[in-house]
């Protein structure tokens, strides 16, 4: 298990981005005993574990916080996966840097409740999201 999590670099959090959010909830709840709280009409939920408290220290999401879904739009030709989200204290900073480096930049920061959020590819084009936290 990590000790280092929620710090600058560090892992931050995964994401599943599916169309299917009912099966998905059924296959978590099923093997991991996860419990799927959505947000009303946003598309995005949370995989919460009773008893977890890895998020404790967290300032915007609950202690037994352990993932995020996203509902998928069926038509936009991505295929269901789970995302990679690394822990930065800028992310404009990153994305620019990311750009500098050879990289490339698949979704520019967005602001979501709690975080700003972007995607990026590594030269060779491996994919994975940082997030920054901000004032809810």
């Amino acid at each position: 298990m990590a000790e280092i999590v929620d710090s600058p670099g560090a892992w931050q959090m995964s994401a599943l981005h599916t169309p299917d959010m009912a099966s998905a909830e059924k296959f978590y709840s099923t093997v991991f005993g996860w419990r799927l709280e959505m947000a009303p009409g946003a598309g995005v939920g949370l995989w919460r574990l009773a008893g977890s408290t890895r998020r404790a220290n967290h300032p915007t999401l609950p202690d037994d916080v352990v993932a995020v879904a996203t509902l998928a739009s069926p038509g936009a030709g991505v295929p269901p996966h789970w995302a990679v989200n690394v822990q930065v204290s800028d992310a404009v900073a990153v994305s620019r840097r990311v750009v500098e480096l050879g990289g490339s930049l698949l979704m520019p920061p967005t602001d979501a409740p709690g975080f700003r959020n972007a995607v990026l590819a590594d030269p060779s084009g491996g994919v994975l999201a940082i997030s920054q936290n901000v004032e809810a």
